[in-house]
């Protein structure tokens, strides 16, 4: 049994994946918790138009209150697989069900995300739609929530293997979906991010690629923009995978790139959700023979605040709750000894613990702000001439996860803008500040768990000083962010 796809239903939550007994084909496994994180039902999805088939589920999205839809995979007992979508109720009842094309092999929707309009939106893989030969297109349908009525779809990619590996809608109407190229960028595999329309035209494309495997697993959005979350193995001078943090604007402006190494530990990422002005929480796996499962929360900054691992295989879907306060993930564990993995699912607070104190480890984050890699067209072949090649570079930072897992420290980047003194203080603080142009100043400073602790704003100006009265705080690190218009910057403030 294993877990692949989480999501929350009022105060509870569904949960989604494939239970595969001895002599048994495989079947879709449904299941509920409460808050507590207790499990209330498990349930297999029957479909009576599969009876001697095998489905998988991958994802699942509440609809309505006790209504979800589940996306995956059929496989009919001529070895044909298509893309599944089934609508059930609290107790795994299907009351509509498709599969999307028919036709060729090699074929699943790895996500699946409620849109406005009484609509979903699937996405994931097919074979053979685009070009000729066994290569994999990016496969994207949209249907009607209810009935899964077809609307519109379309596939995108190249001669090579290209896969969706998540989807979602945007505040703007328009649909994200990301995943992994072969076909377009010069090395590997690069990260394919792809926006379309609700009829499914492509508005804009990006491929991340570098100097070896870029994989994109997972996104969001938050108040800046779009988030998406992998792995590479392009930038670890040992070739391990790290997972990292990409960052753009809603028109596909390319903002940044953060990579968070491990000395001991491959990592890949799989999940990942927004706390509400406060960061984000990614999910995920070492990679190995024996894996571990793990969560890493992400300030605002981009700045790791804690990593804990705990005693499964891998984490592949993660939410949060409360402003961060806990957290849900769903994945696989494997005991020792044992020949088949279990569905695994963790609740933890907002230090990660759930009962057990942490393990000692560390991590450390590389992270860049570079020019935006090259916007390539989701159905054009590009040669390798025509790829952007990326070097991190920049700030680092690193924290030790034992016990408290607390963030031990930033490095602090420099520019002759924003200027504060001194540095480290008793209490009263200067921030000197110059523009090109007037802008409106506003400061915000928060403390190493993330949390707001003070806030300022003054009338638009060029250039000028703060004056901040900070008694009231105790001593300890803190980050000290400015913004002026559309720009802002972040500062690492010590107070004695």
């Amino acid at each position: 049994d294993n877990g692949y796809g989480l999501d929350q239903d009022g105060s509870s939550y569904v949960m989604v994946g494939s239970s595969n007994d001895p002599g048994v084909n495989t079947k879709i496994l449904m299941m509920k918790a409460n808050a507590s994180g207790t499990v209330s039902g498990a349930f297999d999805v029957a479909n009576s138009g599969n009876p001697n088939g095998s489905e998988w589920g991958f994802d699942i999205k509440t609809v309505s209150p006790n209504t979800y839809v589940i996306a995956g995979a059929n496989r009919n007992s001529s070895g044909l697989t298509t893309p599944l979508l089934t609508v059930v109720s609290g107790t795994g009842s299907p009351s509509a069900g498709a599969t999307y094309p028919s036709g060729n092999l090699n074929r699943a929707f790895n996500a699946v995300s409620t849109m406005s309009g009484n609509q979903v939106c699937a996405v994931g893989y097919t074979e053979n739609l685009l070009t000729s030969g066994a290569d994999l297109d990016g496969l994207l349908i949209v249907a009607n929530s209810s009935n899964l009525n077809y609307i519109a779809g379309n596939s995108y990619g190249g001669v090579g293997d290209d896969v969706f590996n998540d989807v979602i809608e945007l505040s703007n109407g328009n649909l994200l979906a990301v995943g992994s190229t072969e076909s377009f960028g010069a090395l590997g595999k690069g990260m394919y991010i792809v926006v379309v329309n609700q009829m499914g035209n492509k508005v804009w494309s990006h491929v991340l690629d570098s100097t070896r495997d870029d994989i994109a697993y997972a996104a969001v959005e938050d108040s800046f923009g779009i988030v998406i979350v992998g792995e590479t193995n392009s930038f670890n001078p040992d070739g391990r995978f790290d997972p990292c943090l990409v960052r753009y604007q809603l028109n596909g402006t390319y903002l940044s790139t953060n990579v968070y190494e491990n000395p001991n530990f491959q990592n890949g990422a799989r999940g990942v959700d927004v706390i509400p002005g406060d960061g984000f929480i990614v999910s995920g796996r070492t990679m190995g023979s024996d894996s571990i499962a793990w969560l890493l929360r992400i300030s605002e900054f981009f700045q790791p605040v804690w990593y804990q691992q705990y005693d499964g295989t891998a984490l592949s879907d993660v939410l949060q709750n409360g402003g961060g306060s806990s957290f849900y993930a769903i994945g696989s564990h494997l005991a020792p000894g044992a020949m088949r993995s279990d569905v695994y699912f963790v609740k933890a607070d907002n230090m990660g613990n759930t009962g057990s104190s942490c393990t000692p480890n560390t991590i450390t984050v590389t992270s860049s702000v570079e020019a935006p890699f090259s916007d390539l067209p989701a159905d054009t072949i590009v040669g390798a001439g025509n790829s952007a090649t990326a070097t991190m570079t920049g700030s680092s930072a690193s924290i030790t996860n034992y016990d408290a897992c607390v963030f031990v420290g930033v490095s602090d980047e420099i520019t002759s803008q924003v200027q504060i003194h001194p540095n480290p203080s008793t209490g009263q603080v200067t921030v000197s500040y110059a523009f090109a142009g007037v802008q409106e100043v506003k400061i915000n400073i928060y403390d190493l768990q993330g949390r707001s602790v003070f806030a300022s704003q003054m009338a638009p100006v060029s250039q000028g000083s703060s004056d901040l009265d900070l008694d009231a705080l105790p001593a300890g690190v803190y980050l000290m962010r400015l913004r002026a218009g559309e720009r802002s910057w972040t500062r690492k403030l010590i107070l004695e």
